[in-house]
């Protein structure tokens, strides 16, 4: 009898890590399942991951709609002992409300669980979700934080016959060998601010805790997750989060700006000056000033993304409230020991835009 991995969301930074490191491992224990949108999306990912397509079965379905009890059919499972699904799909957007996010988040976790259990009645499931949310006692910032609360309340009282266990984790950046991710998420639209734009200033508590992880030990967690899952331990909660590890805020930028003096240095560019970070009291007050002085050097189309992504950031540069780290087999590496190999990635990701907006 075969035994199954079924994953959502391999295109996105998680699922693309945990699918990597099971086909690498497991390929032949499993027979591995990934959940595509459509056509497309699977042609985009096997372009990328050509190495992989062999090893894995297509399942062709939007998540996000109404389930079909035929989608089965288009692979003809046979009988199947055993199979654990890893939900990593989701609109991980903070800038956007509940209802935006609900169909895929929300909607979207309770369908993939109705295709889990299509697939076999003895399953378990490991639900992705964050650790700057949870089911109990929580002031959510953002729908996103609501909408994944929402999902794993929904899908345990939905399906007690499947075994479920959670995991959260904090910002995610790239991995510490060579600062690869798949997608710019988290912190990077704020490494970009301050790269191209230079900003008078951000807003902020500069004591707040920013919680940095490296996609590595994000990935070795979750996987030892999983190796528990393949022997059916008992369901289980990790919170992959950095813990003592955490910088404030204040410490984040100043590291930021030493890293971008360094690299504008190189190319015999002037030094930016320290940024200051005032509070959002003293924002409100200078918000509209600003909006008619249009600071030298940003264009207008700048100043409206400055202004929009100080506005996503508000809440976790005001409230650093984050779970603490929870059944993790390790403590998550210093962001400090690593940083400088996750700009250097960016870097050159975007070397021809950065060199553009320099000139």
């Amino acid at each position: 009898m075969a035994k199954w991995i079924l994953i959502s969301g391999v295109s996105g930074v998680i699922g693309e890590g945990i699918f990597k490191e099971i086909v690498a491992k497991h390929k032949d224990e499993f027979k591995i399942a990934c959940v595509f949108r459509n056509i497309n999306s699977s042609k985009s990912f096997f372009t990328k991951f050509e190495n992989y397509k062999c090893n894995v079965i297509p399942i062709f379905y939007d998540l996000s709609t109404d389930f079909d009890d035929v989608i089965i059919n288009q692979i003809g499972v046979e009988e199947v002992d055993f199979c654990l699904g890893i939900h990593c799909a989701a609109d991980v957007s903070w800038d956007k409300a509940i209802e935006q996010v609900y169909p895929i988040n929300v909607l979207g976790s309770i369908n993939f669980c109705k295709l889990l259990l299509q697939i076999c009645s003895n399953n378990h499931l490991i639900y992705i979700s964050s650790a700057y949310t949870s089911t109990e006692s929580w002031n959510y910032r953002n729908g996103y934080e609501k909408s994944k609360a929402l999902a794993e309340t929904a899908i345990r009282n939905k399906f007690p016959e499947i075994d479920i266990s959670t995991f959260s984790c904090s910002l995610v950046v790239g991995e510490m060998a060579d600062g690869y991710i798949s997608r710019f998420h988290g912190l990077y639209p704020l490494f970009k601010l301050l790269f191209l734009l230079s900003p008078p200033l951000l807003v902020g508590d500069v004591t707040c805790r920013i919680n940095i992880v490296p996609l590595n030990w994000v990935i070795d967690e979750l996987f030892g997750l999983c190796k528990k899952h393949f022997h059916k331990s008992k369901p289980e909660i990790v919170v992959a989060s950095g813990g003592e590890t955490q910088m404030t805020l204040f410490n984040l930028v100043e590291l930021l700006v030493i890293y971008i003096n360094e690299y504008r240095a190189k190319k015999q560019l002037d030094p930016i000056k320290p940024i200051p970070i005032i509070k959002h009291r003293q924002w409100g007050f200078l918000k509209n000033s600003l909006e008619k002085w249009k600071p030298n050097g940003i264009s207008i189309n700048d100043f409206k993304y400055l202004i929009h992504l100080l506005e996503i950031y508000r809440p976790y540069t005001v409230s650093d409230t984050v779970r603490p780290p929870l059944n993790v087999q390790n403590q998550a590496p210093n962001f400090e020991d690593y940083y400088s190999v996750i700009l250097d990635y960016w870097v050159q990701e975007h070397e021809t835009l950065i060199s553009r907006k320099l000139r």
